[in-house]
């Protein structure tokens, strides 16, 4: 008696004639506008008590908590591309670490590290940092980015961001131009960091957000939805982006004045007339 066609659900053969399709990525989940910043991963409590101090105490208000201006950070290069003025992404080797000191002119902490990429050298001066000297020290491969300036014959960074680059650890791709957001800030978080935090709920937090105007609206206005707006002016791909993000928020604020005006106005007919 034959045994039939096997049930190809249950061969464990590789399927001939067909092309597997490749696995798609699991889709973002959704992050509720009304979560916590410290329940967030990679923001964590100490950075939420910071940003906290700035008003921002759940996913909404630090989505709603729009940059003020932008710059642009130009592509990654060698320390001897770097130019006066500028800000630029590079990276090299910490060749010699300093005492943490008292800044002249400046109150807290301060310390200099030398960074040199084989061909050229950058100083790096830190102030009020202190945590960032327990992560340097000489040998360490970093990739630092910021606002380079001439100091004499030699550039330097102040309070650059860091990324150190482990031992063994494959080298970082090299960081293209980019518009950069600048966030309104203060002591207990910097801009640097509120753009961190941004990065960890953005993509998550887009499909919450749901947009009161019309999609026949927006079309004839030639406006972004409301969720691409805020994404416009958090991650830009250019200024123009930006800056397109920015008018349909202003619009929606305007829109919500009038609405305002317009129902003050009606109670006070309404009271009127009563």
């Amino acid at each position: 008696m034959s045994a039939g066609p096997e049930n190809p659900s249950r061969s464990s053969g590789p399927a001939t004639g067909r092309r597997a399709e490749p696995a798609r990525p699991a889709p973002t989940p959704t992050l509720k506008l009304t979560a916590r910043l410290a329940d967030v991963p990679g923001i964590g409590e100490a950075r939420a008590r910071a940003l906290a101090e700035l008003g921002l105490r759940n996913v909404g208000q630090l989505i709603a908590h729009v940059p003020m201006r932008y710059e642009r950070l130009e592509a990654e290069r060698p320390i001897a591309e770097c130019t006066h003025d500028a800000l630029v992404a590079t990276r090299g080797e910490i060749v010699t670490v300093g005492p943490m000191t008292r800044g002249r002119g400046r109150s807290g902490s301060r310390f200099k590290a030398v960074l040199m990429d084989g061909a050229a050298r950058m100083d790096l001066l830190w102030f009020n940092m202190p945590y960032v000297r327990d992560r340097l020290h000489p040998g360490v491969r970093v990739r630092v980015q910021g606002k380079a300036t001439r100091n004499g014959p030699t550039l330097q960074m102040v309070n650059p961001l860091l990324q150190v680059i482990r031992p063994n650890a494959p080298e970082p791709i090299e960081l293209d131009e980019r518009v950069r957001p600048v966030y309104p800030a203060g002591a207990p978080a910097a801009s640097w960091q509120i753009e961190q935090a941004v990065g960890k709920v953005l993509d998550a937090a887009l499909p919450a957000i749901e947009d009161h105007l019309p999609e026949s609206f927006r079309s004839a206005r030639n406006m972004p939805s409301l969720a691409d707006a805020y994404r416009m002016v958090h991650r830009p791909a250019h200024l123009d982006e930006a800056l397109a993000g920015r008018r349909r928020l202003a619009y929606d604020e305007l829109l919500l004045l009038q609405v305002a005006l317009g129902t003050a106005r009606a109670h006070r007919l309404a009271s009127f007339l009563s």
